[in-house]
């Protein structure tokens, strides 16, 4: 009865390193990183030998951390991410590669607090759209009457726009070819 259950354990875990292979092979890994505090930024070396550098303070938990706070950083086993133990805080190095600096939550919030920022060429922007008569309305479908088409091959081009016909028109039209 062992025995399947050895031969399970050994096919599953024959799956599992080959997906970690894969993963491995697509993704780089960090094999170090440090706090710079002179130019505020966080610098991961990744295994292929290029660095990776960005500033803590566009970081989902890393946005409030003091310098000291910065640089305590750890590299999770297989170093697919940083933690900052002291702050609670972890990302991975596989999403900071694709420009995710946090959950979607984060940042939508970031967006937001962006868009109340306010500033001289923010001002004067807002100043000529009104010059010009602020921002243009919505287009809203108009309600369109419905068009009655007949089976006349009589009806001019005229008669088939967009305008509203009403049905007795068309009769008209009709009856009189």
């Amino acid at each position: 009865m062992a025995e399947w259950i050895d031969k399970e354990i050994a096919v599953t875990k024959e799956k599992a390193m080959a997906r970690g292979r894969a993963y491995r092979k697509d993704f780089p890994h960090a094999t170090a990183a440090a706090y710079s505090p002179e130019h505020d930024l966080i610098v991961i070396d990744l295994e292929n030998g290029s660095k990776f550098a960005f500033p803590p303070r566009i970081a989902q938990g890393l946005e409030h951390a003091t310098p000291e706070q910065l640089g305590e950083i750890e590299l999770t086993p297989g170093g697919y991410g940083l933690l900052w133990p002291k702050i609670d805080a972890a990302l991975s190095v596989r999403g900071l590669l694709l420009g995710t600096m946090g959950s979607m939550l984060w940042a939508r919030e970031m967006a937001r607090k962006g868009g109340q920022v306010s500033s001289p060429a923010k001002a004067a922007a807002a100043r000529a759209n009104g010059a010009k008569g602020g921002r243009p309305p919505k287009m809203v479908p108009s309600r369109q009457q419905p068009f009655y088409y007949t089976d006349q091959n009589a009806m001019k081009c005229s008669q088939m726009s967009s305008y509203r016909q009403s049905p007795e028109l068309l009769r008209q039209s009709a009856s009189a070819k």
